[in-house]
């Protein structure tokens, strides 16, 4: 049996920190019998990211194909995690529309110009302020929508705990519970659809909306790691509002449903 039944944040050596190639990955997760993963390698456009101007889209989906390719049995997912969609959508968006991704990742890593990866985010800053500048910002890139998943919406407190010697995210439900509730926004029945049917749609359909909420960190590495989970929900989406249309509701977890787009008729 697998360590988990799927791993849909993984990151490749398209990132420029990933660790592991596409096929390296493909054959761990064939090892431990995992049935389906999916990429999505950062796509950053902050111009003091050490990401910025990585990420090659036509090479990603190059390596993609020929991964399905000698790779049957794996159902492999194209996404990608884009760093504050919010900020850079003029520069993002036609990548997203050129390519059939599976889903968009929308992730906050730097609030202006710092960067929660840096102690120097921290400096002279207090747990209180440091939660209320990152929380405040992401409820902006939320409510801006034009991603799919919500990730890893606790990260500051995984580099804060670092700096601080503690990070107790408890204290901040009254700046919490915003975002969350405008993942869950409102119902749109005319796109409350799943990935699949999105897949099926022509190009000039809007892309369903939809933020799940994605725990836990990025896989970068093949050996031992792609499975292993940081979180609660491994592996699985909670599908929310503030996607890349209209909002659509929260609903149980679940896996993304059905093959990926690229194997649609």
């Amino acid at each position: 049996m697998p360590v988990l039944p799927y791993d849909y944040h993984m990151h490749t050596t398209h990132s420029c920190d990933g660790k592991a190639s596409m096929a390296e990955m493909c054959r761990q997760a064939v090892a431990i019998a995992m049935p389906e993963i999916g990429f999505t390698d950062h796509f950053d456009r902050h111009p003091l990211d050490f990401c910025h101007g990585y990420y090659e889209p036509d090479a990603y989906w190059a390596d993609l194909e020929a991964c399905r390719a000698a790779f049957p049995a794996l159902t492999v997912r194209a996404g990608v995690e884009v760093g504050e969609p919010h900020r850079f959508m003029d520069e993002v968006k036609p990548v997203l529309d050129a390519h059939p991704y599976d889903y968009v990742i929308g992730s906050l890593h730097w609030v202006k110009n710092g960067v929660v990866f840096d102690n120097r985010f921290f400096h002279n800053r207090t747990v209180d302020q440091v939660a209320e500048l990152y929380f405040t910002e992401m409820l902006a890139m939320v409510r801006h929508g034009g991603f799919d998943i919500l990730g890893h919406l606790d990260v500051v407190r995984r580099h804060g705990f670092d700096f601080y010697g503690r990070f107790d995210i408890e204290p901040y439900g009254d700046l919490i519970r915003p975002i969350l509730r405008a993942c869950i926004g409102g119902r749109h029945r005319h796109r409350n659809q799943h990935v699949r049917d999105a897949a099926r749609a022509p190009a000039d359909v809007p892309r369903p909306a939809g933020a799940a909420l994605v725990q836990g960190n990025g896989r970068r590495t093949a050996h031992r790691r792609i499975g292993r989970a940081h979180d609660r929900t491994p592996g699985t989406l909670l599908r929310g509002g503030a996607g890349r249309g209209a909002p659509r509701g929260l609903h149980a977890p679940v896996p993304l449903p059905g093959p990926p787009r690229a194997r649609l008729g």
